[in-house]
């Protein structure tokens, strides 16, 4: 969250006193889950911006599973949301069993959780789609026998996670994209953002220890907002005069007066898929943040984290082996994590400005 207010406050200043177009300003990514923050902090202060090759976060089918789930969990009488969710992943709750309880309630004024409730007790429902009731309430209990949460984690943190794994939810997505594992780990790092949002919000508001009050209010900063904002954004958003937020991948050919690259740590860039894939998957990574400094025709910013949050608990982040590579400091960089990585220290820095 600090790392896309920096970068969001210099590109508002930098639009706001006409030193650079929109339109030659980018943020640069190597992951589509890193633009999360970056959206976020982009409409917040209603900056206009194009999504280049990736799709919005807020539009990924996994978030809105997410979403989805969390809504079930404080109201289980949301039908939109138990719909969803009711049979993701499959637990015998077939989606024409679904939509005629659903079209049942609506005729009886009722909830579609109530009516699935009737059905399963009644045995109007198949064997495996009352399994599929009894696993739903099983999920639903779980925010209410939540335990606290350890010292210096995000409880409704710890509880989403406790939930997606009594769902199966990550084999549910390795399953579905287990011709594309790449494609899988991708999503699931969406979802981890989903789960990094939630902690951000529990961490900000530390009076709040009402788990329901904690996740109703996460749901309305993070999505309804979002949904409320989204048309009058994109019909007030200029158009082809727009920041660009984008793929390393996505930006090859293009060049910009204004560059922000961001999350320049090992894991990130190089991604850490290629880090154990040997030496030509990480010179493939090198390749593409030479391509992402050499898009910048005026000015170049780098940033990374010096720590990340992932279901809750704070880390350390490592500086990314390029930057040392970048200020002449290769020889620094150290294949081996050092034995108490608390206080990471990046590279000097050696000049901000690019010409040519």
């Amino acid at each position: 969250m600090d790392e896309s207010r920096r970068i969001v406050s210099d590109v508002e200043s930098l639009l706001r006193e006409r030193l650079v177009d929109p339109s030659e300003a980018v943020i640069l990514v190597r992951t589509g889950e890193q633009t999360r923050t970056f959206e976020q902090e982009l409409r917040r202060r209603q900056i206009p911006y194009e999504l280049v090759g990736s799709r919005s976060f807020f539009d990924r089918r996994e978030v809105k599973d997410v979403m989805a789930f969390l809504r079930v969990l404080v109201d289980p009488d949301d039908d939109l949301a138990l719909a969803r969710i009711a049979n993701v992943p499959p637990r015998g709750l077939a989606g024409s069993a679904v939509q005629q309880a659903r079209a049942d309630a609506a005729t009886a004024g009722h909830s579609l959780w109530r009516e699935l409730l009737a059905r399963r007790d009644s045995a109007r429902l198949s064997p495996a789609a009352r399994g599929g009731v009894d696993a739903v309430a099983r999920l639903i209990a779980l925010g209410e026998s939540a335990p606290p949460a350890a010292p210096g984690q995000s409880r409704a943190a710890a509880v989403l996670r406790g939930l997606l794994d009594a769902a199966g939810y990550r084999g549910f997505l390795d399953k579905e994209y287990a011709d594309d594992p790449a494609e899988a780990e991708t999503r699931w790092a969406c979802v981890e953002e989903v789960a990094a949002a939630l902690d951000e919000h529990e961490r900000a508001r530390p009076g709040q220890h009402d788990l329901a009050a904690v996740i109703r209010g996460f749901l309305d900063d993070f999505v309804l907002q979002v949904e409320e904002q989204e048309d009058r954004f994109q019909d007030d958003r200029p158009k082809n005069n727009v920041l660009r937020l984008m793929t390393l991948h996505a930006a090859k050919g293009l060049e910009f007066d204004c560059v922000w690259m961001v999350g320049m740590e090992e894991g990130i860039l190089p991604h850490h898929r290629s880090l154990g894939d040997g030496l030509q998957a990480v010179d493939e990574e090198r390749r593409l943040c030479y391509v992402g400094v050499t898009r910048a025709k005026r000015r170049l910013m780098l940033s990374m984290c010096l720590t990340r949050t992932k279901w809750g608990k704070s880390k350390p982040c490592r500086p990314s082996r390029f930057l040392y590579e970048l200020t002449g400091q290769a020889e620094k960089f150290s294949e081996t994590p050092p034995d108490k990585p608390d206080k990471p220290e990046p590279p000097a820095a050696r000049g901000r400005k690019r010409r040519r």
